[in-house]
Order: structure tokens, then C-alpha cells, then sequence
């Protein structure tokens, strides 16, 4: 590919830059570059093209199409570290600290020599690590403790503190901030400000849109995968930016096929009081009644996900109830489970599924499933109820015996559905139900999970950054943001303008 001439003398940028997944155009000829000595951020809403945008470039990902520019000339960053070697350094949105390591062996990682002792550290490692943890406000954290002790804050900053040992021509930061405590994120913007007057050239992606208009200066809004604005410093305001992230301008809900519950006369199931989990959300107090769909909208770090662990069990909270049908649970997963709390969690890959395993297995797994009885199985048991499954859920797979792993994701989420469904849930949460799922089945799945909470009288709670998906299946919508329920409404008297600028901090 031929660099246009005015991009000739660009160190690092991307040209006319596509991305397409099966049914999905995640970037659509996308033009930036990355001036030295300046912070450039990139905003939009979940699905924009942010993330694909920052894989791209750190050489995780290749482009559809287009290019890469280094230096005014095509670059194929085939690797993460043929970026690295670019100049290109990346600070994910997820810590990927090694648990068993101390903090000291994660931040040298990758930049020590073949043999090292992985218990201690020498006296020159401990300073550059000493050093880069003072560089990002962590002074606290000692070289020596294990990773495994760290809060997710603490993650957060050893991986920044890492990157800034060496953070290259082109630094990409994905939601920095988005699980640090005010104190904490001021520090680092702070350092951020120091590098670019430094001539380091920063790539700034995050939700936190007071921030970006502070520290940026250029803000380039992504949505649908195009580029809609870009505006120097001053250029636009926060109603703006708004304006141009969200996917829908008019002001109306979109047309819903079913009447809302009738939540005057419905018994209340789930209730929730003063709940709170340090470093995640505060203060949060909801019901869910029977047959109702309780919509949590929330974005990146506003702490929707971090609520349903913690309801669920699977994450302990610091204060506050959690009740059903009146009666608090302990706290515990087993409590939650007893009570008929279930939860289908966000990274179902992770945690709600055995990939190499079939439909009928994977349907089989958990509390007490049909076809088990205690130490036995019924093999003619099992595969009854994954046929029942497909049929019901219209599971889209050539028989119930294929490995789970080689349906979409649509498929595996229905599955995961299925089983929890199975064990006659009182109360059914589903964290980010439809990420990564094409357009139909999301249709599907959120319609099925309607009519099942109608049909069974269950209360379902739905956390997601879909919020038109809440507006037209929810009932009623709470928006999180910064750990922190700050509007409720009814699903009805909802609009996507109104979710989304409750929602961005």
C-alpha cells in the first residue's frame, strides 16, 4: 500500500484501517496519528471500535484491511512484540499480573535475563521497581509482596508502573482508571502530563469523559467503528461528545412487543440493601419482584459486574443485605445458591462453560442437575435433557454430543442459560448476556429470558452496557455509575440519551 504523502512524515498512525468479525464490522477505514509529546484519546460507547482500535496497534490483533504507519512507512505488527519493538507499549484494560510471582518478578517481566531467582529480587531490581511504583503513586506496594495479595487498584498500578519503566514513542492506555480510587487516578494522570511534556505520545482510551476533556488534546469519537468527530482542545464540550457517541439521536424508546409487568401487584423476590464492596460500588439498595426484568446499565469499571458477583456469592461484600423472599442470605455462594440466587456470568468462556466437553456434559454440570443421582449418571438422562435444551432454546448444533467449544457464542450462552434455568433459580443474573453475540441471537436470547421470568415468576437482573437492549426488555432500568446506583426509572420513560449520560461519568 502507497502512504499518502502527508502521512509520509508521520512516526506512528494507521491509514484507511478495517476490521470485520462474521456478521460484525468492528472498524470502518479508520485514519488517525499520533503526535509526539501529545495525548490523543479515543471515546465511544461499548462496541465502538476502541478496543479493536488498541489490539490492532499493540500487534495483537491484524487489520481486514489498511495500514499500520511507522516512521512514514507500512509496518505489519504481526506480534505484540514487533509493536514493542515499534515503540508501541500497551496497559490493558484486565491486570495480567502472575499470582504466584511477587510484584517485583511481574514488573520486571519480560525484561530481566534468561536466569533469575523468581523468589528474590536483587538490589538494582528492587530500586527500578521501588522507582517505577513511586512513578505511578504506588508507593505502598513493596517490591517484595506477592501479586496474589494486591487489590484490583493495586493490579492496575503495578501493570501501569511496569509499562512505564520503558513506555516507548507510543504509549496506549485501555480504561487506566477504571478501578482506581479518585486519589489514585489523579497521580497517575499527573505522571501522564509529565510524559507528554517528555515528547512520549499517549493514546488515552476511557469512559470517564472529565478526564479525557482535561487531559486530551485531541478527542477523536468513535461509533459504530467510524470515526464521527475529532476536535483539538476546547473544540467540544461533554454534550457534545455525547452527542456523537450515541448510536440513536432521537429521543423516543424503541418499540416494545410486550406490556411491562404489572410490578404494583407483583410479590417482591430480590431485595437489595446498602450493599457495598471496597474499590467497586457503594451504597446500592433495589427489589426485583416476580416476573419483572431489572436492568442495571452500566460501562466500563461503573462496577455492574463486580454487583452481581457479590450478590451471587461469588464475591464478598464489606456491608449490606441481600434477601429473598424475605430471608437474607450469609453472603456465601452456598447461601446464594440455597436461597435460589444463580448467576450467568460475563466471561462464559472462563467460568460458564467447559469448552472441550459436550452440549449434553456442559448441560449436566452444577446443582443438581437432571440425570444425576448422587454419585451416578444417566447417560440416556443427559442427553434427554440437551435435546429438550436445543429444541427449546434453539440451540444451533448438529447433535447434543459436539463439543460445546465449536458453537458460536450465541449457542454457548443458550447452553449456560439452559443449565441455570434447569436448576429452578428464584432469582436469575446474567452479567453482559449478549456481549460478543450476534444481532440474532441476542434477539433471541433476550426475548426467551422475558417470557421465561413472565412464565416461571422468577425476577431476572440483567448488568449490561447495552442500554438499548435494557430499554426495550427490561422493566425497570437503575444506572451505575462509578460504583454507585445515581438514576432509576421505569423501562418505559426511558431514552438512550437519557441512559447514556447517566451512565458516563
Amino acid at each position: 500500500m502507497t502512504v499518502p504523502a502527508e502521512l509520509q512524515a508521520v512516526e506512528i498512525g494507521v491509514v484507511g484501517v478495517s476490521k470485520a468479525y462474521p456478521g460484525v464490522r468492528a472498524l470502518d477505514n479508520v485514519d488517525l496519528q499520533f503526535r509526539p509529546g501529545e495525548i490523543h484519546s479515543i471515546v465511544g460507547e461499548n462496541g465502538a471500535g476502541k478496543s479493536t482500535l488498541v489490539r490492532i496497534l499493540s500487534g495483537v490483533e491484524h487489520p481486514t484491511s489498511g495500514s499500520v504507519i511507522v516512521d512514514g512507512t507500512v509496518r505489519r505488527l504481526r506480534t505484540p512484540a514487533a509493536a514493542r519493538r515499534a515503540g508501541i507499549s500497551l496497559v490493558p484494560q484486565e491486570a495480567q499480573l502472575i499470582r504466584t510471582f511477587s510484584v517485583g518478578r511481574n514488573i520486571l517481566l519480560g525484561r530481566q535475563h534468561a536466569w533469575v531467582r523468581r523468589a528474590t529480587l536483587t538490589g538494582r531490581e528492587r530500586a527500578v521497581v521501588a522507582e517505577a511504583l513511586v512513578r505511578v503513586g504506588a508507593s505502598g506496594i513493596k517490591p517484595e509482596d506477592p501479586a496474589s495479595a494486591l487489590s484490583a487498584a493495586g493490579n492496575r498500578l503495578c501493570q501501569i508502573a511496569a509499562t512505564l519503566i520503558d513506555p516507548g514513542r507510543l504509549l496506549i492506555l485501555d480504561e487506566p482508571t477504571a478501578v482506581l480510587a479518585d486519589a489514585d487516578a489523579e497521580i497517575l494522570l499527573e505522571r501522564l502530563e509529565s510524559l507528554r511534556e517528555a515528547g512520549i505520545s499517549i493514546l488515552y482510551v476511557s469512559h470517564r469523559l472529565s478526564e479525557v476533556i482535561r487531559l486530551s488534546d485531541r478527542i477523536t469519537v468513535l461509533r459504530d467503528g467510524r470515526i464521527v468527530g475529532s476536535f483539538a482542545r476546547g473544540e467540544a464540550d461533554r454534550a457534545r461528545i455525547l452527542q456523537l457517541m450515541a448510536r440513536r439521536q432521537g429521543t423516543s424508546a424503541p418499540a416494545r412487543v410486550e406490556a411491562p409487568v404489572d410490578l404494583a401487584a407483583a410479590v417482591q423476590v430480590l431485595s437489595v440493601s446498602g450493599l457495598s464492596c471496597a474499590g467497586a460500588f457503594e451504597g446500592v439498595d433495589f427489589v426485583a419482584r416476580e416476573g419483572e426484568v431489572v436492568g442495571i446499565a452500566g460501562i466500563q469499571g461503573s462496577g455492574h459486574g463486580r454487583l452481581l458477583d457479590t450478590i451471587a456469592g461469588a464475591w464478598s461484600a464489606d456491608r449490606g443485605t441481600v434477601s429473598v423472599d424475605g430471608r437474607a442470605t450469609s453472603g456465601s455462594l452456598w447461601s446464594a445458591l440455597r436461597a435460589g440466587i444463580r448467576l450467568v456470568p460475563e466471561d462464559r468462556r472462563e467460568r460458564g462453560i467447559v469448552g472441550a466437553q459436550s452440549i449434553s456434559e456442559n448441560l449436566s454440570i452444577g446443582y443438581g442437575s437432571p440425570g444425576q443421582r448422587q454419585w451416578f449418571r444417566s447417560r440416556a438422562a443427559e442427553t434427554a435433557r440437551a435435546r429438550h435444551a436445543i429444541s427449546e432454546f434453539g440451540v444451533r448444533a448438529a447433535s447434543a454430543e459436539v463439543p460445546l467449544e465449536t458453537l458460536s457464542g450465541g449457542n454457548q450462552q443458550k447452553v449456560v442459560i439452559a443449565r441455570v434455568l434447569a436448576s429452578g433459580p428464584r432469582v436469575m443474573l446474567l452479567s453482559e448476556p449478549t456481549q460478543g453475540i450476534d444481532v440474532h441471537a441476542k434477539a433471541e436470547i433476550l426475548r426467551t429470558l422475558r417470557s421465561i421470568a413472565r412464565e416461571r415468576r422468577i425476577a431476572v437482573v440483567l448488568a449490561s452496557s447495552e442500554f438499548e437492549e435494557l430499554i426495550e426488555y427490561a422493566d425497570t432500568i437503575h444506572v451505575m455509575r462509578r460504583g454507585r446506583l445515581r438514576v432509576s426509572m421505569p423501562a418505559t420513560d426511558a431514552t438512550y440519551v437519557d441512559v447514556l449520560e447517566a451512565a458516563v461519568p
